[in-house]
């Protein structure tokens, strides 16, 4: 991996760093099914998608049949590719949505039509994995600071902080060159803990 790509992950990182407080709040609120999505406006071109591929896994069916037939049958349809089972599962979740007595639909984190249950479990993991980012960076972070103090400051202050290079540099008292140096230094030093390079 090239320094610019790994520069790119730490950088996408630190930044995103600020925000995921909120975004596991969102995520946890969902997974309690607060404020899911269900007034489901399929695009016509993603309808279009789905019928294409119903009707491609369902070509010997000629019987119109009652959803709970129908969806028993797309339970049964395994995809041939991961776009296909993608779009097999979107049109399960319609049925779901569809289901005389049964529960309404939702859309889940991926944007794809489902059952309220499947969509709250996938933001529990949505959540988790959101806690597990935030730990990371906050270890990796800590740390740096435990041996390399001025690198995790420039990395706080530059990224997290949203800081130019300029007060950065003189934050830190030192030259735009030598924080030029330093923070390559800290985007190697922060990706080989944080896991991103050996």
């Amino acid at each position: 991996m090239t320094y610019e790509q790994v520069e790119k992950q730490v950088v996408a990182l630190l930044k995103r760093y600020p925000k995921l407080p909120a975004l596991i709040r969102s995520a946890e609120r969902k997974a309690q099914g607060i404020g899911l999505v269900s007034s489901i406006r399929v695009p016509q071109a993603k309808i279009k998608r789905l019928v294409t591929v119903g009707r491609a896994y369902t070509t010997d069916v000629r019987e119109y049949m009652h959803v709970q037939k129908a969806e028993t049958l797309f339970h049964q349809i395994r995809g041939e590719d991961d776009e296909d089972e993608k779009a097999l599962d979107e049109i399960r979740g319609l049925m779901i949505g569809t289901r005389p007595f049964g529960g309404e639909a939702c859309v889940d984190v991926e944007g794809y039509v489902t059952s309220y249950e499947i969509a709250m479990r996938k933001w529990r993991e949505k959540a988790e994995r959101l806690k597990s980012e935030k730990e990371a960076i906050e270890q990796a972070l800590d740390e740096l600071k435990s041996y390399a103090p001025h690198l995790e400051q420039l990395l706080r202050m530059r990224y997290i902080e949203k800081r130019s290079v300029l007060e950065v540099a003189q934050k830190l008292s030192i030259s735009e060159r030598t924080h030029d140096y330093w923070k390559r230094e800290a985007i190697c030093e922060f990706a080989m803990l944080v896991g991103i390079i050996d």
